[in-house]
């Protein structure tokens, strides 16, 4: 075999073994998987069972620890009431997309999966597994942000989309469609 033979067939395989590793990331299951069927107000032990969560998988913290971590939700929960801040536990997931698991007094409000910086295709797919868990959202446009609002009975979805060069940083939030009741009867 020559010298340039062999180069072009490693080339080739490097080429094959490429196209093998982006579409397994592309197509793995679970990828693209949207959480759907979420109950609310489970408490962490019955949440990391559901979710099949090891002690690996998961880091757990206090948004009154860490100063700069940011939630929408959390946000709004201690808009309504300050002192909840205090009740608040974040089970952080390591893999990705990374999520952010939100109790309020042992009890799970809202779950955050960021997905960081993705391209337009990752974005799009992304979408399009919420659309099939939880129908055609409403879209609110502004210069390079993207808001998709969904709703079933049970579980609010906002997917938040920023335009990043190229790509899209990408968030998407769930929580219990009844929040405000269940923060007012705990």
């Amino acid at each position: 075999m020559t010298r340039t033979s062999h180069t072009c067939t490693l080339r080739s395989v490097a080429i094959i073994m490429t196209v093998i590793a982006f579409t397994v990331i592309l197509f793995a299951p679970n990828a693209f998987a949207t959480l759907s069927g979420l109950t609310w107000g489970i408490s962490k032990s019955e949440c990391v069972q559901k979710f099949s969560y090891t002690d690996a998988d998961i880091r757990a913290f206090s948004p009154s620890d860490d100063s700069r971590y940011e939630n929408r939700i959390m946000n709004y929960i201690v808009a309504i009431d300050s002192d909840l801040k205090s009740d608040i536990t974040i089970f952080r997931t390591v893999k990705s997309p990374i999520r952010d698991l939100l109790f309020v007094k042992n009890r799970l409000y809202s779950i955050l999966e960021d997905y960081g910086t993705v391209s337009a295709a990752v974005e799009r797919r992304t979408l399009e597994s919420l659309k099939k868990s939880y129908g055609e959202p409403s879209i609110q446009r502004d210069k390079q942000v993207v808001i998709y609002s969904f709703q079933d009975a049970n579980t609010k979805v906002i997917m938040i989309s920023t335009q990043k060069g190229s790509g899209y940083d990408c968030k998407v939030y769930y929580y219990a469609a009844r929040l405000f009741k269940m923060l007012m009867t705990k």
